[in-house]
Formats: structure tokens, C-alpha cells, sequence
């Protein structure tokens, strides 16, 4: 998925934003629902990152990350970075084989394994909210 909010000048706003989501938007505002009641005031911020990503919006409970969401046309990726102890308890966590298998297979650096994950449905919510709970417990 190309960047959808590509142009570094023109940063991006919440109207902007539902617009680009389109029907994801429910599945979005799901997740933020679930991330405020679990953790507390969610904050955001748009991020340029460059070119291959565009502007991202970054997600935070206090000064702790949750993930970034790379919004595309009528759909998102979400972005979750886990330190490795997370990444070992997955195993134990309800959540798609292939999750738990991207991040082992990922590279891991200092801040822990990245991967990005298309979510494009309602069913998506489930397993993002479970590495949720996993990221930020």
C-alpha cells in the first residue's frame, strides 16, 4: 500500500483522515475505543517519515507508544514495535499464528522487533487487542 498522505506541506487532520479510511474507519475508531478504556486518554501526532511512508500517525498512552497507523485509500496498516519479552510471551497470547510468526521472524534492534500489519476488517480488532494488551502491559 503507497502512502496516502504522501506530501510532506500538506499534513493531515482527522477530517482528512475518515475521508482516506473510508469504511476502516469504524475498525480504527474500535481500536482507539478499546486502547482509551484499557490504558487511559490515548494522545496522537502526525509524523513525516519521508516519502515510502508519508505522514503516519503516531499512537500514545502517556509517553509509551502503541503503534503508528500508515493510513492508506479506504484502508490502514498498523505498525507495532514489541521489546523481545513481549515477543517470547506471545506464545501464550490469543493471537494468529502468522502475528506471533512475523514478529519472530523479524529483525530485532535495540528498541525491539517492528512489524506492519494491514488490518481491513472488523475481525482484525480482535488480535490487534490482544498485542495491544501484550505491548503495553
Amino acid at each position: 500500500m503507497n502512502p496516502h498522505f504522501a506530501i510532506k506541506a500538506t499534513m493531515p487532520d482527522d477530517s482528512r483522515l475518515r475521508e482516506s479510511l473510508g469504511a476502516s474507519e469504524a475498525v480504527r475508531l474500535e481500536i482507539v475505543a478499546f486502547l482509551q478504556q484499557a490504558f487511559g486518554p490515548v494522545l496522537t501526532e502526525w509524523k513525516y517519515y519521508g516519502k515510502n511512508s508519508g505522514w503516519v500517525q503516531k499512537y500514545r498512552i502517556g509517553k509509551r507508544n502503541a503503534f503508528f497507523l500508515l493510513p492508506g485509500s479506504g484502508g490502514f496498516r498498523l505498525s507495532f514495535t514489541l521489546r523481545e519479552k513481549s515477543v517470547l510471551a506471545m506464545r501464550d497470547a490469543k493471537l494468529p499464528v502468522a502475528v506471533i510468526r512475523a514478529f519472530e521472524e523479524a529483525k530485532p534492534y535495540a528498541e525491539g522487533r517492528t512489524v506492519v500489519f494491514e488490518v481491513s476488517s472488523i475481525s482484525d480488532s480482535d488480535w490487534v487487542k490482544s498485542l495491544i494488551l501484550l505491548k503495553l502491559a
